[in-house]
């Protein structure tokens, strides 16, 4: 009996072993602490980032996270996000941002982009529940093989059936944008404001140094500038 338990405690911590890799996605990986020349953005902006951050958060609790706003130091232009508990900004777009709008904007579309990849993680068995068989109400006379005499049943069953099967197809991911624009709404900041940082972003976009080195996998991790 005693060694019979000590099987199945192994065999319980392999199977939580094998599931890691899947929940890795909702896990806070390494602190920027362990990241080789990372610079810290001032203190005035890191200060700004996160005020913003916590209002967007603070406003929209339908997110279901909150992510850390991390500053970097860095004179160009990037924002990224690493899972979702860190959303990374450089102190040279934020200066690039006229006003608080236009940083919640930035952050907004991050956050926005950081919600769809979590929604394509979930598998979509998850994401749906199939629903109920129609009732089997035969009463009296009714056929116990082939339904009720008027056969109002089978229409049931055919509707159930499409149902079904509309429910086990892929469920349509998300958009960041429009994600964005009702983040913004919500805590206070004008929508359009993301139409405003879009050359700003399109800079961004082709600017990945600091976002490999972040998300790099670990002992994989580049010796840039920052």
């Amino acid at each position: 009996m005693r060694h019979a338990l000590i099987l199945a405690a192994m065999a319980f911590v392999g199977c939580i072993e094998t599931d890691e890799p899947a929940l890795s996605y909702f896990r806070r990986p390494e602190p920027l602490a362990a990241m080789p020349n990372i610079t810290p953005a001032s203190t005035e902006t890191a200060a700004r980032v996160d005020a913003v951050g916590r209002q967007l958060l603070a406003a929209n609790p339908q997110i279901g996270s909150k992510p850390l706003f991390h500053t970097v130091g860095a004179p160009h232009p990037e924002v990224f996000h690493r899972g979702t508990t860190d959303v990374f900004v450089t102190e040279g777009l934020v200066k690039q941002c006229a006003g608080d709008g236009q940083l919640a904007a930035v952050l907004c579309l991050e956050l926005g982009k950081m919600i769809r990849e979590r929604e394509a993680a979930v598998p979509n068995a998850v994401r749906t529940r199939d629903a109920l068989p129609p009732m089997d109400d035969r009463l009296g006379l009714d056929d116990r093989m082939g339904g009720a005499t008027d056969h109002a049943n089978w229409k049931e069953e055919v509707d159930y059936d499409i149902q079904r099967k509309a429910q086990h197809k892929r469920l349509r991911l998300p958009e960041p944008t429009l994600l964005a624009r009702d983040y913004l709404a919500k805590a206070g900041f004008p929508p359009d404001d993301l139409n405003a940082v879009q050359p700003l972003l399109q800079e961004a976009a082709a600017k990945m140094l600091i976002e490999k080195q972040i998300t790099a996998p670990a002992g994989n991790m580049g010796t840039g500038p920052y």
